[in-house]
């Protein structure tokens, strides 16, 4: 069984295969439409199969994660100018 999937998108070139998986490596975040199609004995079959994924960014590369930080290092910031005042 040999197979072909096809992960449109640039850097994402196709690939023939022998085995029933496909590696694609750094991915960036996004959403994706993953297409496969399969051959028995060197036929190709007419039918392509297909599927939707997402790859979400890591934590702290989201706007609420990076909002938090500076929230807080704005507060520690004012925290320690009202200490330094009291001194």
């Amino acid at each position: 069984m040999r197979n072909r999937p096809e992960l449109p998108g640039p850097g994402n070139r196709d690939m023939a295969g022998t085995g029933r998986e496909a590696r694609y490596t750094n991915l960036p975040p996004g959403k994706y439409h993953f297409v496969f199609q399969a051959a028995n004995r060197g036929i190709w079959l007419n039918e392509e199969s297909s599927t939707w994924f997402i790859i979400r960014p890591f934590f702290w590369k989201t706007w609420w994660f990076i909002t938090l930080v500076l929230t807080a290092e704005g507060f520690i910031l004012f925290r320690t100018e009202c200490q330094a005042g009291y001194d």
